[in-house]
């Protein structure tokens, strides 16, 4: 979606006289008769007319700023999905941007679990393959390949795991 108030360089909130304002500034300096070599001025010039086209009419200004904030809202709430930020805390973050006026969206996510816990789930399940695997051994009968591919999956699995994380933490 284009931006029209980016290109006339005004705050959504501006009105006619300001949208004038900026039009006219922005319209002699990029006016194709000043700027006769410049082909990005030209370009630029008809970007200007148009947003001043556009804006200029009442109806149309509000039509676009209610389809602006239902689509940042839509983003807004596509960002809380993606990133499973809590309603509460999201709106916290957001009176923390207002209050300072800060143009960029820096959106301040943690993950929900810490890499720790990732590690230690899949080590439980190393050792619980470790431990099924000894069982079938030694408590069954010797079933040739079955009994020590469980040992085996679960020494590889947790080999594995390990060295990751010892990889991961920068202790390797």
């Amino acid at each position: 979606m284009i931006d029209y108030y980016k290109i006339l360089e005004i705050e959504p909130n501006s009105n006619e006289i300001q949208i004038r304002r900026a039009y006219l500034k922005l319209a002699k300096k990029y006016h194709p008769d000043i700027n006769r070599n410049d082909k990005d001025a030209k370009l630029k010039f008809q970007m200007i007319n148009m947003a001043y086209q556009f804006l200029i009419k009442k109806e149309n200004r509000q039509k676009y700023n209610e389809k602006t904030n239902t689509q940042k809202e839509k983003e807004e709430e596509y960002l809380r999905r993606k990133y499973g930020v809590s309603k509460g805390r999201y709106n916290d973050i957001k009176k923390k941007q207002r209050a300072t006026k800060n143009d960029t969206k820096e959106y301040e996510f943690k993950e929900p679990l810490s890499d720790n816990f990732y590690f230690t789930v899949m080590f439980i399940i190393g050792i619980i393959g470790i431990v099924l695997g000894i069982v079938n051994l030694f408590i069954n009968e010797w079933d040739g390949i079955d009994s020590l591919s469980g040992l085996t999956f679960g020494l590889m699995f947790t080999a594995i795991i390990v060295f990751g994380w010892f990889k991961f933490n920068n202790k390797i």
